[in-house]
């Protein structure tokens, strides 16, 4: 929405965002939960015609994709999940534990992680949104598993240019 609103006033940005308490993205190579889903948002207005937005997580999926996945009983794309053995997996309950109908979704009782999107370049990718939007902007980031005392979890940073500003 960050995106979508800066659009509205004809300004290009780019939006980083960590979320700091929730690691759950395994880095590439590994199987142990470092990264958060790390999203990623950028919105480019073009004249008379419709704006380009790009918004998506540096994790294989979000995490929202694989609580519908596990609600509905559904499995997720081939490589999503990995396993604590690092084993590639698409059961849900590789994050969240043994799964019992309409029962919570935790992910801190799951022996696995999802797996960050495009491999070693994901992974790359993930990490500076944990340090941009964590650690300068002051939410928890990878050097940390839970937020600070003044209780921000997700950081923020945006990057906003007036493109008719630089004519």
């Amino acid at each position: 929405q960050w995106a979508e609103r800066a659009l509205r006033h004809g300004l290009v940005s780019l939006h980083i965002v960590n979320a700091g308490g929730s690691m759950i993205v395994a880095p590439f190579g590994g199987v142990d939960k470092r990264l958060s889903t790390a999203p990623i948002a950028f919105g480019f207005p073009v004249p008379d015609e419709p704006p380009v937005v790009l918004d998506f997580a540096t994790s294989a999926v979000a995490e929202g994709k694989v609580m519908v996945a596990s609600n509905g009983g559904k499995p997720l794309p081939a490589g999503s999940l990995i396993d604590a053995d690092g084993r590639l997996s698409t059961d849900p309950a590789v994050l969240y534990g043994p799964l019992t109908p309409g029962g919570p979704r935790d992910h801190s009782l799951g022996t696995g992680a999802i797996r960050a999107m495009g491999e070693h370049k994901g992974s790359g990718l993930a990490l500076m949104c944990e340090l941009l939007a964590g650690a300068i902007v002051g939410s928890a980031s990878v050097s940390t598993s839970t937020p600070p005392e003044r209780g921000i979890i997700n950081g923020m940073l945006s990057i906003v240019i007036d493109p008719g500003r630089l004519s």
